[in-house]
């Protein structure tokens, strides 16, 4: 790991450190230093709001494309050890203030950081890896936000920090801090939405690395196209290189990789021969020749580029075309002739696998999950209530939503629930106060004891989840930050909501059998590129 050599420097408890900046660049914006009074820390910030005048385009050519990098983690001159915020702040060398403040700076630029091996961690990987504490775990996802975008309560659009604290969405004190953080890291953030990318540009973007990237457009170039799903078009390699859509660097690669379908000239005879015959003669590199074959059969059977038709691979092989050994391989290939790689869950997969994770496959209602027995009746009715509290009942096949009234009409969901459901339903359309006689909210009636603990709990879960507490008197969502400061329900509450332990996650995770909340239960799903909305992923 690259240090800057300009540090800021200070004594605390008696010995010298140096803060770490994850990154060789120049020394970013924002600094933090010591008062000279005991050990407290105060936060300065060099370059304040001003740079919103200085044109963002300007600001880009200043930085790289990842920007300058947020504070990794401490030095200790005296040891010469380096260690992240939260072991400093265990061995009493930072304030939990200040640790938390330098996390969050993390989190909403980008990255949780480990500086001791040098990785760059999401909040939820860093708090399973023990990078940071999992007490800080909400307010550090609150903080990740800044970079993965705030849901607007009031058009359920993905906005960016600046626009969250526009609107009144994030306490201010907290939103401008965070946006120094990132100001001082690069410019301010503005959060990819559901947008649909090619692969080209996806490595740009350093969601893939490049040898993911080259191995992906090599699997393209072999089955046939090069694809751009932005403008949904298909081209040639020539053409995708000329279009732009994939890199002009890896125009050889792709061409010889084209091969695959155009057919490969064979030295000896000067004939034209196929994939699987180049890689019997020893044409092509062995692991090579596979990871094309096996995105080939992937994609609809090898392709014989002589009589210009696809072969099944068992056809193939009875047909001679290649070897015993060679069927086994593509028939049943270890983690060795695995050669596409997972960048969610880091696995090496065969082409067929990783495109099978690509395909929701078969949509369905989560009670046509229940009645085929893929969801236990416990689990859907939780999720059918979660979706009542939140505003409406979704049918996904159709993509449409509907009061439960409605989706009771049309079959969306069973009658047995009716009225289960118009009661959570209520968490959204308020509750009658039976000594008032006013309507309240879900929290209100929660405070009065209108509402079983557990129940309530796991409805504001699901609300805050999607955008916030749903005020129905005032027909507006609320941060449960500031539903907190407004005094809608005290610190015992706050500190459930903010960080729920085992005790209060009332949703059920399928597939690995866990307790979850809300918020963690949609962030496993899968969003459907056609409808956007969030699906469950079941394993069977």
């Amino acid at each position: 790991m690259q240090m800057i050599s300009s540090w800021t420097k200070g004594v605390e408890h008696n010995r010298r450190y140096r803060y770490i900046w994850s990154g060789d660049s120049e020394l970013p914006r924002a600094l933090l230093c010591q008062t000279q009074q005991g050990t407290a820390f105060q936060e300065q910030i060099v370059k304040k709001m001003d740079a919103f005048s200085q044109p963002m385009a300007e600001k880009r050519k200043e930085m790289d494309t990842q920007g300058a990098n947020s504070i990794a983690g401490v030095f200790l001159q005296s040891t010469k050890h380096v260690m992240s915020i939260s072991e400093a702040k265990c061995k009493g060398l930072l304030t939990p203030g200040t640790s938390l403040l330098l996390l969050e700076a993390q989190a909403a630029t980008g990255f949780m950081i480990d500086p001791v091996r040098n990785k760059k961690l999401s909040v939820e990987e860093a708090v399973a890896s023990g990078v940071v504490d999992v007490v800080w775990k909400h307010k550090l996802l609150s903080a990740e936000r800044a970079v993965t975008g705030y849901s607007d309560p009031y058009t359920g659009n993905i906005i960016s920090l600046f626009q969250a604290l526009n609107k009144d969405l994030i306490v201010k004190d907290h939103g401008i801090r965070l946006l120094e953080a990132q100001i001082a890291t690069g410019g301010i953030i503005d959060p990819s939405t559901k947008q649909v990318m090619s692969i080209c540009e996806a490595k740009s973007k350093g969601l893939l690395t490049p040898g993911t990237s080259l191995v992906l457009l090599e699997a393209q170039a072999a089955t046939g196209f090069m694809i751009d799903p932005v403008r949904n078009k298909k081209f040639s390699v020539e053409e995708a290189v000329t279009s732009g859509v994939v890199d002009l660097e890896w125009k050889h690669k792709l061409l010889s990789a084209e091969r695959a379908v155009t057919g490969y000239a064979d030295p000896y005879t000067g004939n034209t021969i196929s994939l699987f015959q180049a890689l019997n003669k020893d044409l092509i590199v062995k692991d090579h020749g596979i990871r094309l074959l096996e995105a080939q059969i992937a994609t609809g059977g090898i392709i014989d580029p002589v009589h210009s038709h696809r072969v099944p691979v068992e056809v193939a092989y009875q047909r001679g075309y290649f070897d015993e050994e060679m069927n086994q391989i593509l028939s049943d290939p270890d983690d060795d002739t695995k050669g596409f790689f997972d960048p969610n869950t880091q696995e090496n997969l065969t082409y067929l696998q990783l495109v099978e994770r690509c395909s929701t496959k078969q949509v369905m209602s989560i009670c046509e999950a229940k009645s085929k027995g893929l969801l236990t009746p416990g689990t859907s009715l939780v999720l059918l209530e979660a979706q009542a509290a939140t505003g409406f009942m979704i049918d996904p096949v159709r993509n449409k939503k509907f009061s439960v009234e409605e989706a009771v009409t049309s079959g969306v969901v069973d009658l047995e629930w009716k009225h289960k459901l118009l009661s959570a339903e209520r968490a959204v359309t308020g509750y009658a106060d039976p000594y008032t006689g006013n309507t309240i909210s879900l929290f209100q009636a929660l405070n009065k004891d209108l509402i079983v603990k557990d129940h309530g709990i796991r409805l504001l879960e699901a609300q805050i989840a999607t955008g916030g507490i749903i005020d129905p008197v005032h027909s507006h969502r609320v941060p449960v930050e500031v539903a907190y400061q407004r005094g809608y329900f005290d610190e015992e509450m706050n500190q459930i909501l903010s960080d729920p332990d085992d005790d209060t996650k009332g949703f059920f995770d399928p597939n690995t059998q866990e307790n979850l909340t809300y918020l963690q239960l949609v962030e496993r799903c899968v969003t459907d590129p056609d409808s956007g909305l969030s699906l469950l992923l079941l394993n069977q």
